[in-house]
């Protein structure tokens, strides 16, 4: 039986005691709907004018007060903030005329003690009177929002740490990449914000950046970095890294006026920047501190805890590994740069009649040691002194190119000293050097020349090439031609054999020497010999030696998008 059907028999019948078992069948009913909604945490009130005439007991949980507490009030609004009262009545009239569909909103409800709980109500209307009656289910919210707090906050902790790694992957100058970092706290957790770093001599911190956050206040951050930190004083940052552990002001006005061991230089500007609060934050990497990140807060008594402490803690961390990344990256670039001059001459010798220009420039990204190389030097060629050069390009980087460099190098000049002057005998010399070599895996690439006194204004030359694009000679009326010859690579067969061509330069001309740094500068296309010279030509042909190396380097950046993919070497000849 329905219970339209129960209802209509039991108003058919008129049967009392059937009535009365009806009645107490939908009592039950009802009863365990309601135990089943506050196991559910399903609250509902039922609300006439703005009196709330019932409640579950999820409802009263939510509240924080009894059925009876709740009847007992003037109006449901009272257990609402001020600030959404209002709002509160106008959707419920809005509710009750059907004026706009039964959604669901948010609000919140103040417990006796003070405490806040955010719901979210669905109101539906009943009755058909002119009061307004309603049924309002509320569902605490509040772990939901808790939720949405921590995950806004962990994208927030996110965002900030990958604006940070990024501005210092971006660049390997340690006070720019320091100022971006600094510039970004101040936009996000600080007032002003600044990073030590400890001198290389040991005896001060280096105030590598420093950020404020008010522009009125930048003449005071180039102030503050005009004091470095002696590691000799009684500073606060000097006993972070002392004690490799972060060190809280809430009152570091106070602490300046308690005579804290400062430069006066150093407190006037602090007083300036109206510093309230302060933070000194080690960096510290494999158990070293490297370094000292100020944070600092025009607020009085702020200490930061919690999850701000979680989130300065992570970017310390983030901030000190950077540091170190980028001063290790320094430290090997020059490591890098000090061996590569001692594989290149030091000076060009001075020939009569002959201008010389010579570049290397290192790949822009990277720090390892390159295998280009090249030599400039006297040669006696049997009826007087010559000119020998000599350009080359080890496979591969680092330190055991450089070893083949360096031994590659010592032996071209050498060997060109005691065979009498000529290429393909000097090619062969470091060819079995190099098959002998305990770096077998690696080979080399190479072009020399050798270059005779003039004759009634003509200079002789004979050169050979081992697998190196051919040098190019840039006549005075601007033609081009190639010195091609046949040759392997050097290092890879015992018995290989080279070709030499005889060349002559007259006044004006260039022979012009490159790695294939410049050939092989763009990632899509290869620059042909014949097309390099071609452009060489209409750029910078008719002037002197240096002009033409610039220009070399010129097209090797324009071609790779202005960065050089790789190490470039150039060497330049003009007879004029």
């Amino acid at each position: 039986m329905t219970y339209r059907s129960e209802i209509e028999t039991f108003g058919l019948v008129g049967d009392p005691a059937r009535l009365q078992a009806g009645l107490d069948e939908q009592r039950e009913l009802h009863e365990a709907l309601l135990r089943a909604q506050n196991a559910l945490g399903e609250a509902y009130v039922t609300v006439t004018g703005e009196r709330i005439i019932f409640c579950n007991e999820a409802a009263e949980r939510i509240a924080g007060r009894t059925l009876e507490e709740l009847r007992a009030l003037g109006s449901i609004f009272e257990i609402v903030p001020r600030a959404e009262q209002r709002v509160l009545a106008q959707r419920l009239t809005a509710v009750w005329q059907g004026t706009v569909p039964p959604t669901n909103f948010e609000t919140t409800v103040i417990r006796p003690d003070g405490e806040q709980v955010a719901v979210e109500v669905g109101a539906v209307p009943f009755g058909d009177d002119d009061e307004i009656r309603l049924i309002l289910v509320l569902r605490d919210i509040g772990e939901r929002r808790r939720h949405e707090a921590e995950r806004v906050r962990m994208l927030r902790r996110e965002s900030m740490l990958s604006s940070v790694g990024q501005a210092l992957e971006r660049t390997f100058d340690l006070r720019e990449s320091m100022g971006n970092v600094m510039r970004l706290l101040v936009a996000e957790v600080c007032d002003v914000a600044g990073v030590d770093v400890i001198s290389r001599d040991g005896r001060h911190l280096d105030r590598t950046a420093v950020a404020m956050g008010r522009s009125a206040e930048r003449e005071v951050g180039r102030e503050l970095s005009r004091f470095p930190i002696q590691l000799d004083s009684d500073h606060p940052a000097v006993r972070v890294v002392r004690d490799r552990t972060a060190q809280f002001y809430p009152r570091f006005d106070t602490l300046l006026d308690s005579g804290l061991h400062l430069q006066d230089g150093h407190v006037a500007a602090l007083r300036r920047a109206q510093i309230r609060s302060a933070a000194f934050l080690p960096l510290v990497v494999s158990d070293r501190c490297i370094g000292v990140l100020l944070l600092a807060w025009t607020e009085p008594g702020y200490r930061p805890s919690g999850h701000a402490l979680e989130l300065l803690e992570a970017l310390t961390r983030r901030i000190a590994q950077g540091v170190a990344n980028t001063l290790s990256f320094v430290e090997r670039e020059e490591i890098s740069s000090a061996l590569q001059r001692s594989l290149l001459p030091g000076e060009l010798p001075t020939y009569p009649g002959v201008e010389l220009a010579a570049r290397y420039l290192p790949a822009d990204r990277g720090s390892e040691v390159g295998g280009d190389f090249y030599d400039v030097f006297d040669q006696d060629v049997g009826d007087g002194d010559g000119l020998a050069v000599v350009i080359g390009d080890v496979c591969g980087k680092g330190a055991e190119a450089a070893a083949v460099t360096a031994m590659a190098r010592h032996t071209l000049r050498t060997a060109l000293m005691t065979t009498g002057g000529h290429p393909c005998d000097a090619l062969t010399v470091l060819n079995s050097a190099m098959m002998r070599h305990e770096q077998r895996d690696r080979f080399l690439t190479g072009a020399l020349a050798v270059l005779g006194r003039p004759v009634q204004g003509v200079w002789p030359g004979v050169a050979a090439v081992a697998g190196h694009p051919p040098p190019i000679i840039l006549r005075s009326d601007w033609s081009v031609e190639l010195l091609e010859t046949s040759g392997p690579l050097l290092g890879v067969f015992a018995q290989a054999k080279w070709q030499a061509r005889e060349f002559s330069l007259r006044a004006g001309d260039m022979l012009i020497f490159y790695t294939d740094g410049v050939t092989e500068a763009s990632r899509t296309t290869l620059l042909e010999p014949s097309r390099m010279g071609t452009l060489l030509a209409a750029s910078a042909a008719g002037q002197g030696a240096d002009v033409m190396a610039d220009a070399v380097v010129a097209l090797s950046r324009t071609r790779g998008g202005g960065l050089l993919r790789d190490d470039v070497a150039v060497v330049v000849v003009r007879v004029g």
